[in-house]
């Protein structure tokens, strides 16, 4: 993370009582990395992703990570 707010916040999306501030990250997010100015560079969707990773009891294995979607946005 690129420090403990960041962390924090991210943390905080995982959370279903945040669930209406996904959107505003990802939006946050296309805009840092569209370039309206190259035709070569643009974003169709945006995938907010958790991978949740259960600790396991000791001496059993480590399980595979779950992939959870939080949200998807589309874009023109």
């Amino acid at each position: 993370y690129k420090d403990e707010r960041w962390r924090k916040y991210l943390m905080q999306l995982w959370n279903s009582n945040f669930a209406d501030y996904r959107k505003y990250y990802l939006e946050y997010l296309y805009s840092e990395w569209e370039d309206p100015k190259s035709r070569n560079r643009y974003i169709t969707e945006i995938e907010f992703i958790y991978m949740l990773e259960n600790t396991p009891a000791m001496g059993l294995p480590n399980p595979e990570p779950e992939i959870i979607s939080l949200q998807k946005e589309y874009y023109k």
